[in-house]
């Protein structure tokens, strides 16, 4: 919350102060700087971490907050949970609707205008999922759940083709994810055809929420020392960063044969290209996407046919 109020502001501030002091202050101040923005897609910022840590928190949160709810009946839990799940989506939603015309009108009058999926709304939603699975599943419960959740969206990102693009594509603005959102997602979107808080991508936000879940259970057991509890979030934070890196190697050799085998492919629509492989092979998933199609200007996500000359 603390950078969220404006001091990402200050460390953008100094670091725009640095830039003109010399070489030593100016590459600390472009350091800083790209902290604080987020990466374009693939890699990791300081500011990418604060949305995903709010999210931790309100798992956190869950377990302090329910587990007194739930002395009282799980049904005044269960209502409590919807109700303000209800109020959250409900507040996203009106946040999300104020026009680009803001203050002549304060809530756009037609529907294309409004973000169904925004911050605030997926906020909601992991509270809602979460809060959920705690109140009705004991530690092994949780745990299946949390695995179920990533697994399947990993199988569903990995194994399931997108038109045009393949299975197994985790590119900007080709890949399943953004698809789902270009064909089911009403409303206006962050990107115009995806939202990074989309359908789909929910399910990994929720798994978020549940980390945060087990955290406030390891802060709450009280056979643990507070040292213990340190050296455990230590231990498992460690585990999921090695996790992360792993499979991130592991992702990148696949989709670079992936991507050379597609730019060998002649086109399924009209003549091959006349462009080099060596150059195909460089292209986005997008535009190799477009050249195949003979559709330029057709929005990913939204289909696309190969339509012969007449």
């Amino acid at each position: 919350m603390f950078w969220i109020i404006g001091a990402d502001g200050a460390a953008k501030a100094l670091a725009e102060m640095l830039s003109g002091m010399g070489t030593i202050p100016s590459a600390a101040g472009r350091i800083i700087g790209g902290q604080f923005q987020h990466a374009e897609w693939e890699g990791l910022h300081f500011y990418d971490l604060l949305f995903p840590l709010f999210i931790f928190v309100t798992g956190v949160a869950i377990v302090f907050s329910l587990t007194r709810l739930i002395q009282q009946g799980k049904s005044t839990a269960h209502w409590r949970v919807l109700r303000r799940s209800l109020f959250l989506f409900a507040l996203g939603l009106v946040y999300e609707g104020v026009s680009k015309s803001w203050p002549e009108s304060a809530v756009s009058a037609s529907w294309p205008d409004i973000r169904l999926l925004g911050v605030l709304n997926r906020i909601a939603l992991c509270y809602l999922f979460a809060s959920l699975l705690f109140l009705n599943l004991r530690l092994p419960g949780l745990v299946v759940a949390f695995v179920a959740i990533l697994l399947g969206y990993w199988a569903l990102m990995t194994f399931v083709p997108v038109s045009g693009i393949g299975a197994g594509s985790y590119a900007k603005d080709a890949n399943l994810a953004n698809w789902v959102d270009g064909q089911y997602l009403p409303g206006r979107k962050w990107n115009g055809d995806w939202d990074p808080e989309g359908l789909l991508s929910t399910l990994p936000a929720i798994g978020t929420c549940l980390l945060g879940v087990f955290a406030g259970l390891l802060l709450k057991e009280p056979r643990l020392q507070p040292h213990q509890k340190t050296l455990w979030l230590i231990g498992a934070g460690a585990a999921m960063i090695a996790l992360g890196v792993a499979s991130h190697v592991s992702i990148e050799p696949r989709r670079a044969r992936r991507t050379v085998r597609k730019s060998q492919k002649p086109s399924a629509c009209g003549p091959p290209s006349s462009s080099s492989p060596s150059h195909a092979a460089h292209q986005s998933p997008r535009a190799r996407y477009r050249n195949r199609h003979g559709e330029p200007s057709a929005s990913f996500g939204r289909g696309g046919s190969c339509r012969p000359d007449p």
